[in-house]
């Protein structure tokens, strides 16, 4: 396992840190302007064993997004264990980013995998490879934040120990309390990739059966 989400329902403490403890650090922190309150959106566990990959260039927004429930977003880093070079922190391109200032990226495509190919915000190598990231080293138990804009990658874990960091997205009050929601049409759609995808197969499988039931060429 390398990746939990939706844990908070079912956690006391976790519950507890992410709604009550971070949620009011966060407005107090990204509030200040705007004076609005920030609700939490997702939570996920990433965690990277020995010798396990990093993440390709990306911004988390445009995969956020995709829902159309929610359009800005902030998320906190807490970091379990220590991140280090060694063990594939995670690296950001420091500069002024929002909707009006962000990087080309890729969109979503409907009909692939969420997850995976369909998922929008990668970055094209062609435009990270002019990018400059910087470490974010962090000891255990220290937090890191940034904005659903900011372009951020990790490398591989090269140490011998798993290295664990918490993320925890949250959205503007005023769009809305949207967790619940955002689970909840995350599930629709990696259904329905489930479905096209078995009928995709089977209508391959027909078509493969179609085709060994024509007579050979006798050579």
């Amino acid at each position: 396992v390398t990746r939990l989400e939706n844990f908070v329902g079912t956690h006391p403490k976790w519950k507890e840190l992410c709604l009550d403890i971070l949620e009011a650090a966060v407005s107090d922190i990204c509030g200040y302007k705007s004076q609005h309150n920030w609700c939490l959106y997702k939570e996920k566990l990433n965690i990277k064993p020995p010798g396990g990959m990093g993440f390709a260039p990306h911004l988390d927004a445009p995969s956020l997004q995709v829902t159309g429930l929610a359009k800005e977003f902030v998320t906190v880093m807490v970091a379990i264990d220590d991140m280090t070079v060694r063990n594939g922190c995670l690296r950001v391109v420091k500069k002024k980013w929002n909707a009006t200032n962000m990087l080309e990226c890729t969109q979503a495509s409907a009909g692939d995998d969420p997850d995976r190919g369909g998922r929008a915000g990668a970055i094209p190598l062609t435009v990270a490879d002019s990018l400059v990231f910087e470490d974010v080293l962090c000891s255990s138990g220290e937090m890191y934040l940034f904005n659903g804009y900011v372009p951020h990658r990790s490398g591989m874990n090269t140490s011998t120990l798993s290295r664990r960091a918490v993320f925890l997205t949250y959205n503007c009050e005023t769009e809305g309390i949207l967790r619940d929601e955002y689970y909840a049409s995350m599930k629709q759609m990696r259904d329905t990739f489930k479905e096209q995808s078995a009928l995709k197969k089977s209508d391959d499988l027909a078509e493969l059966n179609s085709l060994n039931s024509i007579p050979g060429v006798a050579r």
